[in-house]
């Protein structure tokens, strides 16, 4: 073969020896730029997006929802939960229980500084009522008397020591016109004296039969009338009575002895023995 064919040949060998090399170098470059997954994006994981996890979401971690935590839900923090806060619950108090209240404890209600009942000394009752076994009562006026000055008693009753009781129309005393002593007994000075006793003479009077005095008595004329009987002595009227123009009067030292608003003390410089209860 002549010379300038075997160089022809050996030309042609080398030009297709190269034109295959450049051609499997084109081939591997394309390669390794798309990777060897199946999807359509430039990255080289087996999702459909243009990140480099291998979810089907935006953001770079590994689960399913769109921020950047490693939860499932929609958040900022790590918990389950749909708040912000790093607790369990779904409110945002900042404690671990269930409840809305601002206190760190685990009782899950709002704190009561009561216990449960009403009223206590650090909630006590409003203005008007008293806190009474944890219940807010009604001011009692009385301190818990019957009656009082603010609480009168009834018509026809008295308050005596925080206790109502019927009127007493003696006001004290243990008799008078409207409560008169016992048959055999009569009233002198509010208290029930014998007839015979001392304290019938001068008394008020309406007839004989108001003068307990026994046999002799009568009612003179005098004003309101004046319990009084015969006598010759000082020893034919009761030991308070005196004998003075032979009736019995009754004796006295001041006015206010003689008990009775028409009549006033008369003394011996008047004509009498003795001072003794009369009429102006």
């Amino acid at each position: 073969m002549p010379l300038s064919n075997s160089l022809h040949s050996a030309v042609s060998r080398s030009i297709v020896l190269l034109l295959c090399v450049l051609l499997v170098a084109c081939m591997g470059g394309r390669r390794v730029g798309g990777g060897d997954d199946d999807d359509s994006g430039a990255d080289g994981d087996s999702d459909t997006d243009g990140d480099s996890d291998t979810d089907a979401d935006s953001d770079t971690d590994a689960d399913s929802d769109t921020d950047a935590d490693s939860d499932t839900d929609a958040d900022s923090d790590t918990d389950v939960d749909s708040d912000t806060d790093a607790d369990s619950d779904s409110d945002v108090d900042g404690d671990a229980d269930t409840d809305s209240d601002a206190d760190t404890d685990s009782d899950g209600d709002v704190d009561d500084p009561c216990g449960g009942d009403e009223c206590c000394a650090d909630d006590p009752c409003p203005f008007g009522f008293d806190c009474i076994g944890g219940w807010c009562e009604p001011e009692d006026p009385c301190d818990g008397d019957e009656c009082c000055a603010e609480v009168p008693c009834p018509d026809g009753w008295d308050c005596v020591a925080g206790s109502c009781e019927p009127e007493d129309p003696c006001d004290g005393d243990e008799c008078c016109a409207e409560r008169p002593c016992d048959d055999g007994l009569f009233c002198s000075a509010g208290s029930c004296i014998e007839g015979d006793d001392v304290g019938w003479v001068g008394m008020a009077c309406q007839d004989a039969g108001d003068c307990p005095g026994g046999a002799g008595t009568y009612c003179s004329g005098a004003p309101g009338g004046y319990c009084s009987k015969p006598c010759e002595s000082d020893a034919d009227c009761p030991a308070d009575g005196s004998c003075e123009s032979a009736n019995c009067w009754k004796r006295c030292s001041i006015d206010a002895d003689c008990g009775r608003a028409a009549y006033t003390c008369h003394g011996t410089d008047e004509g009498y023995r003795h001072a003794v209860c009369g009429s102006p």
